[in-house]
């Protein structure tokens, strides 16, 4: 994949960030599960670039901003979809240090 390829996806996942921090923030449910099965379908269906940009880059934005939720915080788990709540798990588990 060339280096043009690589920055589309890298700014499709940032574009997919952003809208699902606004559904977030907006509190519209029904478009944050739309974002979320977007993702779970590129890390199901997506090439290696593709997976690897959702498991890091969306990841680390997604559960950086779950983690500064409140009561929402158990709304948006709860519709996280299963490869999407394993890779949750896998980021805040993983070690910074």
């Amino acid at each position: 994949m060339n280096t043009q390829n690589i920055m589309e996806v890298f700014h499709r996942s940032r574009r997919l960030i952003a809208l699902t921090r606004d559904c977030i923030l907006d509190r519209q449910y029904r478009k944050l599960r739309q974002c979320l099965l977007i993702a779970e379908k590129q890390l199901q269906e997506g090439n290696s670039q593709e997976k690897m940009v959702i498991q890091n880059d969306y990841m680390f934005s997604l559960s950086t901003l779950i983690d500064r939720l409140g009561q929402e915080r158990k709304i948006v788990l709860g519709l996280l979809p299963p490869m999407l709540q394993r890779a949750y798990l896998s980021q805040i588990n993983t070690s910074g240090v």
